[in-house]
């Protein structure tokens, strides 16, 4: 969704089990803290197809709609990942990704693979760039509070995407302990 609140629009191609393609847009809205589709548009890639009835039966929404967001989030993830790669920001991409967009208000979410992987890239990027505060650092990146970014760490050391550290020891993926040291 844009900063505005307006509705933002995701697009997938569909390959119909009649051999037909189909474009498929979706119009998404946040409304009460989910994401929830506002209207779709289907349209022929060739414009030479009719919308048929038994090809619309065909269509199963959620799937599609599901494979649409992700593949606008894995876009989106890279444009952001590139850039800090490359040492600058997006600040308007960053500020269109929270993490924990999830399904229901005041529900949290599962993490997913990804979510552990992306918290852990950003910690260690962010440890190995030398920074003091770290977590702060990793909950503004991923559009947390600092505790939560606090507790996803902890998640992320536990299932072993953070190597363990001592309390109040910050230490990412490529610090290594020195010898001698607990």
């Amino acid at each position: 969704m844009g900063a505005s609140g307006e509705p933002r629009e995701v697009t997938t191609s569909w390959f119909a089990p009649d051999g037909s393609d189909w474009v498929l847009t979706f119009r998404l809205k946040r409304i009460n803290g989910r994401t929830e589709c506002v209207g779709m548009a289907i349209v022929s890639f060739t414009d030479r197809e009719p919308l048929r009835a038994q090809t619309l039966r065909a269509l199963r929404f959620a799937s599609e709609f599901d494979r649409a967001r992700h593949a606008e989030d894995d876009r989106r993830d890279r444009l952001i990942d590139l850039a800090r790669r490359m040492g600058g920001r997006i600040p308007e991409l960053e500020a269109a990704t929270p993490l924990l967009a999830s399904g229901k208000p005041r529900q949290r979410r599962s993490y997913t693979i990804k979510d552990y992987e992306r918290a852990a890239a950003v910690y260690s990027g962010l440890c190995g760039a030398g920074s003091e505060a770290p977590t702060r650092d990793t909950a503004e990146a991923l559009g947390l509070r600092p505790h939560q970014a606090a507790k996803l760490i902890e998640r992320c050391r536990l299932k072993g995407y953070l190597p363990p550290t001592d309390p109040g020891v910050a230490r990412g993926a490529t610090d290594e302990k020195e010898e001698g040291t607990p």
